[in-house]
């Protein structure tokens, strides 16, 4: 052997990606039963492969599936769509498709005649709403986590210039959860 093979031996020989694949299909057989969420991903999200990506973030940006965008492409290239506060045929049928819309969600939820259903831009502009419109006043009081997204703590804001008092319950710091006895004196 020679002395630079002793200090740099041959490294192992590389497995191919389909002997790799076998080999995790045995440690992980479970894995086969996920077949159909990798069919949906092939098929309504091929973005994801091409680009070569994992996406994670659908908390503030969901992917479009390509059968949505197929059917939307075909709904604005067949339609024509005014504001749906008015009287002319363009803007009838986008008031006849929100309420279309809003009726499928309430049923959807088994919702109740004293329910409503209001689009709203995003989680923020929904708790802007939220904020604008609670019936905040100087014998309120709202409670919150101190673990919120920045749109949460908003409310705030409306609640003081409401003249309601706020407070925020902290987390338990080994759990992460809300500290119960905190949260129990808060309340």
């Amino acid at each position: 052997m020679s002395l630079l093979n002793m200090i740099f031996p041959t490294p192992p020989k590389r497995k191919s990606e389909k002997t790799l694949y076998g080999d995790f299909l045995k440690a992980f057989p479970a894995y086969k039963t996920t077949h159909e969420l990798d069919q949906l991903r092939e098929d309504e999200f091929p973005q994801l492969k091409k680009t070569d990506q994992v996406y994670l973030d659908f908390t503030g940006a969901n992917l479009f599936a390509k059968s949505l965008v197929k059917q939307h492409l075909q709904l604005l290239e067949n339609g024509i769509f005014g504001n749906p506060h008015s009287s002319n045929p363009a803007s009838q049928l986008s008031t006849k498709l929100a309420e279309e819309a809003r009726q499928y969600v309430l049923q959807y939820f088994h919702a109740g005649d004293e329910y409503f259903c209001i689009f709203t831009p995003n989680a923020s502009g929904a708790l802007k709403i939220v904020g604008e419109c609670y019936p905040f006043n100087n014998e309120s009081f709202l409670l919150l986590s101190l673990d919120n997204h920045n749109s949460v703590n908003g409310i705030r804001e409306f609640a003081q210039q409401k003249g309601s008092a706020f407070q925020y319950t902290p987390l338990d710091d080994e759990s992460l959860y809300l500290d119960q006895t905190a949260l129990e004196q808060n309340l």
